[in-house]
């Protein structure tokens, strides 16, 4: 047990080594409010335990996600607000 933690420990101090300069310079850029002019809402139907919930993304030119919402039903007059 104590190696395995030991191992996972080491795997994230190289994922952290190896990604996380480019990780913070993303989160800093998009802090900043740096997001593309235009954007679009996507709708997507999801099953849970047999029952429906649809998720609402607004996402930029770029491909990052501005903002989400999941209703537990499909509410076409209110979605982001």
């Amino acid at each position: 047990m104590i190696l395995r933690e030991m191992s996972f420990a080491a795997a994230v101090a190289e994922w952290v080594a190896k990604f996380g300069l480019n990780f913070a310079f993303q989160l800093r850029r998009r802090s900043r409010g740096n997001f593309a002019d235009n954007w679009h809402l996507d709708e997507k139907v999801i099953s849970m335990k047999g029952k429906k919930y649809w998720l609402w993304r607004a996402v930029d030119t770029e491909g990052y996600i501005l903002d989400a919402l999941l209703q537990s039903r499909r509410n076409k007059g209110r979605h982001f607000g």
